[in-house]
């Protein structure tokens, strides 16, 4: 992750917060997240983080052009947030306090009163396309 302003700013809404975190490369996370891949093309493969079985050792791919993960497999799939929910059997707000401590990211988001954000047309139909 590159050390430039953006990460420096503190992020006030869970919205931003989020959208900075979806922005983090996955493969980071993932690395974070002591997960071991391959990289085939433009992805990286490997055991599902969830703790399935697997025939071939391949069926987790993240996409590291764009920035999604999916196991073909389970059939999950998704975004930064969602595997370290996976990964680490986390909810929503507790994989978002471990990707901040993790990645030192400065935020002053209200995790009693803020929730998780209503996705947006777009988001809806890229995360509809993954599952």
């Amino acid at each position: 992750m590159s050390n430039n302003i953006k990460d420096q700013q503190e992020f006030k809404s869970l919205k931003g917060l989020t959208q900075h975190i979806n922005s983090i490369p996955t493969a980071d996370i993932a690395a974070k997240l002591g997960l071991k891949f391959h990289k085939t093309g433009n992805s990286l493969q490997g055991e599902c983080p969830s703790g399935h079985v697997s025939k071939h050792g391949n069926c987790f791919s993240i996409n590291t052009d764009k920035g999604y993960w999916r196991c073909f497999s389970c059939k999950k799939g998704g975004d930064n947030i969602s595997l370290v929910e996976l990964a680490l059997k986390f909810n929503f707000v507790e994989a978002i306090k471990w990707i901040t401590t993790q990645f030192s990211i400065t935020h002053s988001v209200d995790f009693i009163t803020d929730k998780q954000p209503e996705l947006t047309e777009e988001e809806k139909k890229k995360s509809d396309y993954f599952i």
